[in-house]
């Protein structure tokens, strides 16, 4: 980090590499070779260096479909969508849904949909997708436990939540745990949610129980 003269901190590892998308949004497709490293292992800044590509204007048909792509080449395991999520994050919604309409029905990248979804600011459209997926088994009930934090589900209302949490439940004894850890955490510090949602969770606890 370096400080300005207003005594303010800016970042200066995402500050590069919002600069290195600035430039190479100029250079067309000529760099796209190289989108397979950038979504693969840990990587630091490419939620920021995703986002800035496409806040200057990177024809979101074209990235992406070369992202998908490039994201099938990398291992299972070693796959990371930030770069995806920080592009999404400055697209039109449509574009966003559609993407996740696509990954859905491939069968090479449904294992990321869920981390997609989840850091995408889903709507309750998304989380139907999932729920229809694991109907289909292609996902864990346990893997849904990771709308529980990070408040991802927070810009929400309680009835979209609430529904969520109910149909995930019906899953079976296992999918319960998830179901209630994001009910609660959804629900922490919150009174009035607490109010609307205490009997799905009471009810949660004493099936578990």
């Amino acid at each position: 980090h370096r400080e300005t003269d207003q005594g303010n901190y800016i970042d200066v590892a995402q500050e590069r590499a919002e600069l290195l998308a600035e430039e190479l949004v100029t250079r067309g497709k000529e760099w796209f070779q190289y989108i397979e490293q950038l979504l693969s292992k840990e990587q630091r800044q490419t939620y920021a260096f995703g986002r800035r590509l496409a806040e200057k204007g990177l024809d979101p048909q074209e990235f992406l479909a070369a992202a998908l792509s490039a994201l099938k080449a990398v291992s299972r395991g070693e796959r990371n969508v930030s770069l995806i999520a920080g592009f999404f994050s400055a697209v039109p919604r449509p574009t966003v849904t559609a993407t996740l309409d696509q990954i859905a029905k491939d069968e090479e990248l449904q294992s990321e949909i869920l981390e997609l979804t989840r850091l995408s600011r889903p709507t309750s459209e998304d989380l139907n997708r999932l729920l229809l997926l694991l109907q289909k088994g292609r996902l864990r009930t346990d893997a849904f436990g990771t709308f529980a934090f990070n408040s991802v589900l927070d810009h929400l209302g309680v009835a979209e939540v609430l529904q969520f949490a109910q149909r995930l439940a019906e899953h079976g004894l296992e999918a319960k745990v998830p179901a209630f850890y994001v009910l609660y955490m959804y629900c922490l510090h919150k009174e009035e949610r607490w109010l609307a949602c205490q009997n799905l969770i009471k009810g949660l606890v004493e099936e578990e129980g």
